[in-house]
């Protein structure tokens, strides 16, 4: 649930350990881009699922 509500400032990179990607999460928060690459994260796992 990290990723979904707080994947674009980086705070489940944060919770997973991976701090440096969690710097640059947070770093370029504000470009959308980590948004974005929160957002895929989080519905390719659902995709497996769904198919299973």
């Amino acid at each position: 649930m990290h990723l979904f509500f707080f994947g674009g400032i980086g705070a489940h990179k944060f919770y997973l350990g991976k701090i440096g990607q969690g710097f640059l999460y947070l770093l370029f928060f504000w470009t959308l881009i980590p948004a974005i690459i929160a957002f895929i994260e989080f519905i390719r796992p659902l995709r497996k699922l769904a198919f299973i």
